[in-house]
């Protein structure tokens, strides 16, 4: 959902594009304060300030960088400011703009702004949207980085074709034999939340497949889970959790957001009406109709039969945790260690394989790094997430628990996880995200050396790049080689002319 990570990709994996120089007079009438207001509300579903925010730099004058394998692409300044943000768009080039992925100038955006979501968006909600940024959001000269790809990624003709293949213009269409409440979560979660941007796998061009929507997809380091109704059923998500979830970033199941979705919920579900959130809920979850495809992988492989963490029995359901509310903002991360045992008391097994020297190097890491604030059976303490059947390590991959391993946590509010990636090797890495992953998901799923290090990059390199360039190499060998012939051909012609004339 989120729209922050290299294609937001996102997530949202967030709307960038390059610098604007609008023509055109702006609309200066009609801008209610209730129409002003309704846009600002659009703006937090569209989680527009994630992404046209940048730190120490006023709020929507752009500047973030988000690293894309094609290069580095930056949010430009969509306050109305003449002369560096968007006060010279009219109503129709903002519109365009949002919508169609269409400069003011006329030249195309880059699908990391994802117009192919806020497409959806109605007239009305457009103009509202409008109204806010013209007349709710202060105008500021600073100007934003230009956006400059490799070629031919700066060719950005090439996006008419790529919105010709991919962008339906078609605004969202209720759906009659649903209620109310379930449109409301429709229109705002395949529109201005753009769930499918992060949630939905894209294929070879960058594209979200849409046959498989909402089924999970990585943003080059994150990974956005499966959340179809199906896949969400099976891991224990019903709309109140959900709706939980979105407004707090935690939930009764153990879930806690991290990642680009961690920056969502902070920036945008959190201040979103509680109702639209609760609507977003209700579609997300509501099973599709009889004879729909079921989802793809609702749930990665687990092993059998289950391994509980030392001293806790099999399935043992995980202890709900303190909320985060309850701790200060700022305080510092607790500092818990495993009660001695009492005298003549047997210790656990791994304690007396850590006194042999026989304990695995997951389990010192996480003993050394993770114990005191989770627990040396991962229930958690005060608010800290207990890690034993928690909801992201049942993931087809274990690229999330390696991300918070090397990135840390840290929502705006409440508690914070440190992040571990200065301090510990990509093989440090690796042994306690497997660990982690065994031991309190009893999960078959493992990580590399080598992806952690391709995690601590920023993702694995894209061939698009190269491949682009070989093909235009090839493109161009095939026009000179179709040129060579022709004028063989014609000297063929004229060497047979005259020929027949002597």
């Amino acid at each position: 959902m989120a729209a922050a990570a290299w294609f937001v990709l996102a997530a949202g994996f967030g709307a960038l594009h390059a610098p604007a120089q609008a023509t055109g007079q702006p609309l200066k009438t009609g801008a209610t304060p209730a129409l002003v207001e309704r846009g600002r509300s659009l703006a937090v579903a569209g989680d527009c300030m994630a992404c046209h925010s940048a730190p120490a730099r006023p709020a929507y004058t752009g500047g973030l960088a988000i690293a894309s394998p094609l290069g580095t692409i930056y949010s430009t300044n969509i306050t109305p400011s003449v002369k560096s943000g968007i006060g010279a768009y009219t109503l129709a080039q903002f519109s365009r703009a949002v919508r169609a992925g269409v400069r003011g100038d006329g030249s195309h955006l880059y699908p990391a702004m994802p117009y192919t979501a806020y497409a959806k968006m109605t007239d009305d909600d457009t103009a509202a949207l409008y109204a806010y940024f013209m007349h709710g959001v202060a105008a500021d000269d600073t100007p934003a980085p230009a956006t400059s790809l490799p070629f031919p990624f700066n060719l950005r003709l090439s996006m008419a074709v790529w919105n010709a293949l991919y962008l339906d213009r078609q605004p969202y269409q209720a759906d009659k034999s649903k209620s109310v409440e379930w449109n409301r979560g429709a229109y705002l979660a395949t529109g201005l939340a753009h769930c499918a941007t992060c949630h939905t796998p894209r294929n070879f061009l960058m594209a979200e497949k849409s046959s498989e929507y909402l089924r999970g997809g990585s943003l080059g380091t994150w990974y956005a889970p499966d959340i179809t109704p199906g896949a969400l059923a099976a891991a224990g998500w019903d709309p109140a959790t959900l709706q939980q979830y979105l407004a707090t970033g935690h939930a009764p199941n153990g879930a806690t957001a991290g990642g680009p979705m961690r920056e969502a919920i902070d920036k945008s579900f959190s201040r979103m009406d509680p109702q639209d959130v609760k609507a977003i809920s209700v579609y997300l979850t509501t099973p599709a109709a009889a004879g729909a495809a079921a989802p793809m992988a609702s749930s990665a492989p687990v092993a059998s039969p289950a391994t509980p963490a030392p001293g806790v029995p099999p399935n043992s359901p995980a202890p709900a945790a303190t909320p985060a509310s309850a701790i200060p903002a700022g305080a510092p991360a607790l500092q818990v260690r495993p009660a001695a045992p009492a005298p003549g008391a047997r210790l656990p097994a791994s304690d007396i394989a850590e006194m042999a020297g026989k304990i695995g190097a997951g389990e010192r890491l996480y003993r050394n790094n993770c114990a005191s604030c989770h627990q040396i059976d991962g229930d958690g303490v005060r608010g800290l997430p207990a890690l034993r059947n928690h909801p992201s390590l049942r993931h087809p991959t274990a690229d999330n628990v390696g991300m918070a391993v090397l990135e840390g946590i840290w929502p705006e509010h409440g508690q914070g996880m440190p992040g571990f990636g200065d301090e510990l090797t990509d093989r440090d890495v690796a042994e306690l995200t497997n660990y982690v992953m065994a031991t309190f998901g009893q999960s078959k799923v493992t990580i590399t050396e080598q992806r952690v290090r391709a995690l601590r990059a920023g993702g694995e390199p894209s061939p698009l790049l190269l491949l682009a360039r070989a093909a235009m190499a090839l493109g161009v060998l095939a026009i000179v080689a179709g040129l060579a012939l022709l004028a063989h051909r014609w000297r063929q012609r004229t060497h047979q002319g005259h020929t027949a004339i002597n």
